[in-house]
């Protein structure tokens, strides 16, 4: 019998893309499925055959804002999260309504941890089940330090690390508890174990455990499922000249920061294009949020749009990006080697696990990179080391079924829920 399954996804592509590859695997195996998203990010849903409930909100212009792009690109974890509190404060009631709209006629609500303070309060009005599948790693442990303070990793680590995640927890509660609908104010301001906690209420988490591997201390209940990718829509081509800019010499670099806004996106572009310049390598850059680009390039630089990762990673000798979970995903996934440029939040996580699996140098912080650290980069993701690395952990995850494992996780709770 189909299950009518509600996905939320609110935020930048990173946090709306692993709900797209969710829904399209329910879609796949006939669940009919409603996400609920922005309007910058409703039609790249409805072309994976998603249903769409709208939130007339943009992200991406609050993002562009000059003061969200300065507390983003500084990579302060609370001033960063203050401005993302903000709109997920003011989309809250255009939020509410478009998932009440939905919950009314599904029968579980799927939820990232930034929507998870509003689908409990929805749970607690309605009886829906509430599904938690994450892509970030929140559960606290000792195996690795908390993921928006990974320089906390200090002897005792059993000590440090759990003040990381129970740091990261409070940061993530400040977003996520102020699109609840009010209900918070009936909580503790501390993070509550609806949040993170798995003893009793399951997690799923799409990462592999290729990359991450899951910690013998986490709970029964918190898992990790594989990392989720979405198939790309039927009759989607490559653009010819970028076809032709690839075949026409060496392997080029992708540089691309996803969702990542800049103060200034000139100077942005003049660091890359300088430093590869230094490394001596051809380069993909992908416009982005960010504005990269835009003016004349040089011609061993060639400007793209929005291009499916699936496609374009495998084609690249390396890939030069921001550390969004999703992205450094595809990136392992392609099986060339990375550097990590992060700006905020969980990047400099991710950063560090690329680095400590092999396939990258250190990470850059995108505050403190400079034209000669990058090239510098650029030339040492060039040995062998990181490239047979990253191809031995491609392999890997190309074993991987993140979204069939995930949506058999589900769709076997709410079976056992009813019967």
């Amino acid at each position: 019998m189909p299950v009518r399954v509600a996905l939320i996804g609110i935020g930048s592509r990173g946090d709306v893309q692993p709900y797209v590859a969710l829904g399209q695997r329910f879609v796949d195996e006939g669940h009919p499925t409603t996400l609920v998203t922005t309007q910058e990010f409703a039609p790249l849903a409805r072309s994976h055959g998603i249903d769409v409930e709208e939130v007339r909100v943009s992200v991406q212009a609050f993002i562009s804002n000059p003061t969200t792009a300065r507390a983003i690109e500084g990579g302060g974890v609370i001033r960063s999260f203050l401005k993302f509190r903000e709109i997920s404060a003011s989309a809250r009631q255009a939020t509410g309504e478009a998932v009440s709209r939905v919950t009314a006629k599904a029968d579980v609500l799927v939820v990232g941890f930034g929507a998870v303070a509003l689908a409990y309060a929805v749970k607690s009005a309605t009886g829906i089940p509430v599904v938690r599948a994450y892509d970030v790693p929140i559960t606290s442990t000792s195996a690795f330090p908390g993921v928006l303070f990974p320089r906390l990793s200090t002897r005792p680590r059993s000590l440090t690390h759990w003040i990381g995640h129970w740091l990261t927890n409070q940061a993530v509660w400040m977003l996520a508890g102020s699109g609840d609908g009010g209900a918070r104010k009936r909580r503790s301001p501390f993070a509550p174990p609806l949040l993170s906690a798995a003893d009793d209420d399951p997690i799923a988490y799409g990462i592999s455990r290729h990359v991450l591997p899951r910690p013998t201390d986490w709970p029964a209940g918190a898992t990790m499922d594989g990392f989720w990718f979405a198939r790309e829509p039927d009759g989607w081509t490559p653009p010819a000249d970028l076809e032709a800019f690839i075949a026409s010499g060496s392997e080029p670099v992708y540089v691309g920061f996803g969702s990542m806004a800049s103060e200034s996106s000139q100077a942005l572009t003049r660091q890359v294009v300088e430093a590869t310049q230094a490394a001596g390598v051809r380069v993909v850059l992908h416009q982005g949020w960010a504005g990269l680009g835009n003016g004349a390039l040089p011609a061993h630089v060639h400007l793209v749009g929005s291009v499916p990762h699936s496609w374009l990673f495998p084609r690249m000798a390396a890939i030069v990006h921001h550390g969004g979970a999703g992205t450094t995903a595809s990136a392992f996934r392609a099986g060339r080697p990375q550097v990590v440029v992060p700006f905020h939040g969980d990047q400099p996580f991710w950063g560090m696990v690329a680095n400590e699996t092999g396939v990258a140098p250190g990470p850059l912080p995108r505050r403190s990179v400079t034209t000669m650290s990058l090239a510098q980069a650029l030339t040492e993701v060039s040995g062998s080391r990181h490239i047979l690395r990253a191809a031995e952990i491609g392999q890997l995850i190309a074993t991987d079924d993140g979204c069939g494992t995930t949506v058999n996780r589900v769709l076997g709770g709410i079976m056992r829920a009813t019967t």
